[in-house]
């Protein structure tokens, strides 16, 4: 079915596969980089902060999309559609309606553990931003509401920049209180090796600076964290939104532009593995140059110029081609030349050696990262054993069956691979 695109910086109403969301968005539809920007309990997209990342994030080059959640102010339906579940779903959803493009979730308060709960395992999520999140389970509603079945809450109109006179009034079953309790937050983000930045107010009254430090501590890198003088509504403040404005700017340009999945420009091609190191796929001065001043500004640890590594049916040495260009025959020759080698040099004999060699070829045919067709990146530690053996074992493994899947027309980056 023909699906309307939304214009940007225009409320629209949408359809995902479930749900009827009404959306705010700002820059170019067709950036190829897409970022969500998820409001807290019964908050709404309108509200001027979210405005303000919008602005700022579009400025960024990505297409920056606020909704107000299933059920909740302009989005269609009953409060019963207001779940935690179904807030994971509509972002899951909402980013296959935008195509599936490398996506950064930024979440306030609730949207910020939703952000997480959705993001952690979908391969087009990139990286996060948490602004005063809860990491845990909803805010419990008091004894009389759950007597009663059902909690009042009031919220502010927008442009929320202050508390309105005027509010506007949810009737919350407590269906959404025990949804929440389903899920643990913590549990998952103590798992996620996606990049992160958590900034949290230091006059919070919902989570307290202690507890965001230690939950920042037992989460893996890549991380970033940042504490704001604000209260946990900090759209009341607009110097606090244009503080967070620039904290995500240079969480961007340490964790997306420089250090994750890949850059296109139009002389060259980056691989952006999770870890701080680059490889440039062509010797191009002025890209040299860049990368000196990057490692100069301590935003990578170094750097690599590629080397011609595949050769091609046709005889030439090249650092990128297509999956059927490529003579697979040399390239298993060569892996072997270079185990025979290796196991000369260690003077390996007898029976042992012809095991070592081939051990070895399958060493020197496989790469020792990759990064997939969703952007994954996996190396030779992706798969954690206590037993290093079983580790490597697993990574050749799972190798030899992406390579089994490979088509014809797939193209080769230094083991960047894409369609």
């Amino acid at each position: 079915m023909q699906r309307s695109r939304p214009l940007a910086n225009k409320m629209t109403l949408i359809k995902t596969n479930t749900f009827e969301l009404a959306i705010n968005s700002k820059g170019d539809p067709n950036s190829k980089k897409l970022a969500l920007i998820l409001p807290g309990r019964l908050d709404t997209k309108d509200y001027e902060c979210f405005n303000s990342h919008l602005e700022y994030l579009a400025n960024k080059g990505f297409f920056a999309v606020s909704f107000d959640p299933p059920g909740t102010w302009e989005s269609p339906g009953g409060i019963e559609l207001f779940t935690t579940t179904n807030y994971i779903k509509a972002v899951n959803e909402l980013i296959e309606y935008f195509g599936n493009r490398p996506t950064i979730l930024m979440g306030h308060s609730r949207g910020g553990t939703v952000s997480i709960l959705a993001g952690a395992d979908n391969p087009y999520v990139v990286s996060f931003v948490l602004i005063m999140a809860n990491f845990g389970e909803p805010t419990p509603p008091d004894p009389e509401a759950i007597k009663m079945g059902f909690k009042i809450s009031h919220r502010d109109m927008p442009p929320g920049t202050s508390k309105t006179e005027e509010q506007k009034e949810f009737i919350l079953p407590i269906s959404y209180f025990i949804d929440g309790q389903k899920y643990n937050v913590i549990d998952v983000l103590t798992k996620c090796t996606k990049p992160k930045l958590i900034i949290y107010g230091t006059n919070d009254s919902f989570t307290t600076p202690k507890l965001v430090k230690e939950i920042y501590e037992s989460v893996p890198e890549p991380k970033m964290i940042h504490e704001s003088n604000c209260v946990h509504d900090y759209r009341y403040q607009p110097e606090i939104v244009k503080e967070v404005n620039r904290i995500i700017s240079d969480f961007l340009t340490r964790y997306y532009t420089i250090n994750h999945y890949q850059f296109t420009g139009k002389k060259i091609m980056y691989t952006m593995p999770q870890i701080r190191h680059i490889t440039i796929t062509t010797q191009d001065d002025n890209s040299q140059l860049l990368l000196d001043k990057l490692v100069e500004m301590n935003f990578i640890d170094y750097y690599s110029v590629g080397e011609d590594i595949f050769y091609t049916l046709d005889g030439k040495l090249v650092n990128q081609a297509k999956f059927k260009d490529i003579d697979w025959k040399k390239m298993k020759e060569i892996a072997h030349e270079k185990a025979v080698k290796n196991a000369d040099e260690s003077k390996i004999v007898g029976n042992e050696r012809d095991e070592f060699i081939a051990i070895r070829e399958k060493v020197h045919f496989r790469p020792m990262s990759f990064t997939d067709k969703s952007g994954e990146y996996i190396d030779e530690d992706y798969f954690y054993e206590s037993n290093v053996s079983e580790s490597l074992q697993k990574y050749q493994e799972f190798w030899e069956k992406i390579f089994a899947e490979m088509q014809p027309d797939d193209i080769l980056t230094h083991w960047y691979i894409k369609q």
